[in-house]
């Protein structure tokens, strides 16, 4: 679990913020608004959703380079291989 700590100050006692305007509402999902009691600092810290969401959409790549890898990889017959399909058949 990440601590929170307000930038300004370095306070532990922040608070979940909402969200100001459009700017913040294009960051929703990706930024977690932040206030802290302490100075009234307001800032953002990337969400744990995201994290996760950034954590599997990584692993779904690195396993699909990696089957890639150990099974070959593309489904594409080339030219050469059609030719060599074509003598043995006969």
């Amino acid at each position: 679990m990440l601590i929170k700590r307000c930038p300004g100050c370095r306070s532990f006692n922040v608070r979940h913020s909402s969200f100001y305007g459009a700017s913040d509402a294009a960051l929703f999902g990706a930024l977690s608004p932040y206030r802290c009691n302490d100075c009234h600092t307001f800032f953002r810290l990337v969400s744990s959703e995201f994290k996760v969401g950034v954590a599997v959409i990584l692993s779904v790549v690195v396993s699909s380079v990696v089957v890639m890898l150990l099974f070959g990889g593309s489904g594409v017959v080339s030219a050469g291989s059609r030719q060599l399909l074509s003598i043995s058949k006969t």
